[in-house]
């Protein structure tokens, strides 16, 4: 089933979520190590997924150049809004396509590395 980012329809094939503390460590003259803590970061949202034609693949790399915050929609309804961290993706070289009966059967597919994170 497909999920959408921003209207594209995505093809996922893994979901990956790291959370991370903004911890400063500063090592006085005098003896050890003292930490602080500054908060936490946002939660990273790692989705692999499949992506059918060149002008979907331009759509996601557009998320990363407006500032704003899309909606993520699975099968199971929309999951939240997150800005697009970074995009990268790798041509598959296929004789025909399937996941997208709309399009033609010649249209390019990527395997697309997505990185999602709220505010």
């Amino acid at each position: 089933m497909a999920w959408k980012y921003n209207d594209v329809r995505i093809f996922v094939t893994d979901e990956s979520e790291a959370s991370k503390q903004i911890i400063a460590r500063i090592q006085p003259l005098a003896g050890g190590t003292v930490l602080q803590t500054f908060g936490y970061e946002s939660d990273v949202l790692k989705l692999s997924a499949y992506v059918v034609s060149s002008g979907d693949l331009g759509l996601l790399k557009y998320t990363l150049t407006t500032g704003n915050d899309y909606a993520l929609e699975t099968p199971w309804g929309i999951v939240g809004s997150y800005y697009a961290s970074s995009v990268n993706s790798k041509l598959v070289y296929s004789i025909s396509q399937t996941l997208r009966t709309d399009l033609s059967c010649t249209e390019p597919i990527y395997v697309v590395e997505l990185e999602l994170f709220t505010e």
